[in-house]
């Protein structure tokens, strides 16, 4: 990618810009390089039309294809990227949310309502540096913010008024240089999500060999060394409940045990708690659920900052007494188990509570706690591989960011 500059950020220039340009940047009108185009289409009954929608992420993609007896509205308009290659969209009601993007060419021929205007995009501004634009900060204050009705429950901005509004641009070059730089960081950003995704994926995958099918007593993969079948046990073989007496709801540093598997972590409160509730001191190592959440996979081991920490008996915790914590808790975070074991105790997939004795009565297969160490190593290592290409992922987000608040004004 192209290096940048710092500069101040005054009198038309932002504060990080590319060697070479110098020229304040200039207020214009959205309506200078975009132009509202309307091709009516009245629907055949019979014939099947391409529907397609913009996500808030500014993706435009195929929805559905229906029969035009089946379309509400008969009177549509036809998207046309051949004559107007950069065609422009975004839907009157979610625009405040993000909802604006280019069309692909491969939906060329999809249908729109009045609701999804479709604006062609001319020479005079850059496709890639507005598709950062609108991501802007300042985009969002100056078109979407002034133009958000007031006191109406249902908000729409008109495509007239859009391309009245105001935004400042640089030069065509410059403009061709920044979105260059933010098409390449766009492009990087994405692979560490493929990435990512893919190590996800992987996981998942080995989980579901890593321990035994319903009915059965060994697992499709194993590591070398081990032979012996799981033994089926009940949950409070290997863990014992924690009741260590604490503090209140007022003066408690409090816990609480995030879902589908994600931690236990700080509890961000609001209001200060009640003095009558009871709190009970919670252990690095403890590994912990939620009675409310047992069917959201709300399981977690409390981390060495949480130690000392404190969670009400809703949120129990436990000592693991044999085997291993980790083992244990991937165990637990299995679909098999937390489903099936959730409605059997409840009868029901509404949020009631999964008290101790029934969570330490659910029974497990497991094997010899050697094994379960060498799966729990594994697992441990990729987790560690996972959080490393979700922190690269962070910081390039970080760093787009900051990015667009010093190379806009």
């Amino acid at each position: 990618m192209s290096k940048v500059t710092m500069m101040e950020k005054n009198n038309g220039i932002p504060k990080l810009r590319f060697p070479g340009f110098t020229d304040p940047w200039e207020q214009r009108k959205l309506g200078d390089f975009f132009k509202k185009y309307q091709n009516k289409i009245f629907l055949d009954d019979t014939t099947k039309y391409i529907q397609i929608s913009v996500r808030n992420t500014g993706k435009v993609e195929y929805r559905t294809t229906n029969y035009g007896k089946n379309i509400g509205r008969k009177r549509q308009y036809l998207v046309d990227t051949k004559n107007y290659p950069d065609t422009l969209t975004f839907t009157r009601q979610t625009v405040y949310e993000g909802g604006i993007g280019y069309i692909p060419s491969s939906l060329n021929g999809a249908i729109v309502t009045e609701n999804m205007p479709l604006l062609a995009k001319n020479s005079k501004i850059d496709k890639n540096f507005s598709k950062i634009l609108f991501k802007t900060h300042l985009y969002y204050h100056n078109v979407i913010e002034k133009n958000k009705p007031i006191g109406s429950a249902q908000k729409a901005l008109h495509e007239k008024v859009w391309l009245e509004s105001v935004v400042t641009v640089p030069t065509l070059l410059e403009q061709q240089k920044i979105g260059e730089f933010f098409k390449q960081l766009d492009s990087l950003i994405a692979l560490h999500q493929r990435k990512l995704d893919h190590l996800k994926e992987k996981k998942r995958g080995l989980l579901q060999k890593m321990f035994p099918k319903n009915g059965e007593v060994v697992p499709e993969l194993r590591f070398p060394g081990f032979t012996d079948p799981w033994e089926q046990r009940k949950v409070g073989y290997y863990l014992k409940k924690s009741t260590v007496s604490g503090s209140n709801g007022t003066v408690a540093k409090k816990l609480t045990v995030k879902l589908w598997g994600k931690g236990v972590v700080q509890k961000e409160t609001i209001t200060q708690g009640s003095s009558n509730t009871k709190y009970y001191k919670r252990s690095a190592g403890q590994l912990m659920y939620g009675k409310l959440d047992f069917l959201h996979a709300a399981f977690g081991i409390v981390p060495k900052k949480l130690d000392g920490y404190e969670s009400t008996a809703d949120s129990p915790a436990f000592d693991v007494v044999n085997g291993d914590s980790r083992f244990l808790l991937e165990n637990f975070l299995r679909r098999d188990f937390y489903l099936q074991n959730g409605e059997k105790a409840n009868g029901s997939r509404r949020a009631k509570r999964i008290h101790e004795n029934v969570f330490l009565n659910m029974e497990i297969y497991a094997p010899n706690t050697m094994e379960q160490r060498a799966i729990s190593d594994f697992l441990q290592q990729l987790d560690t591989l996972i959080s490393l290409h979700q922190r690269k992922l962070d910081h390039l987000k970080e760093m787009k960011k900051a990015l667009l608040q010093q190379m806009f004004i």
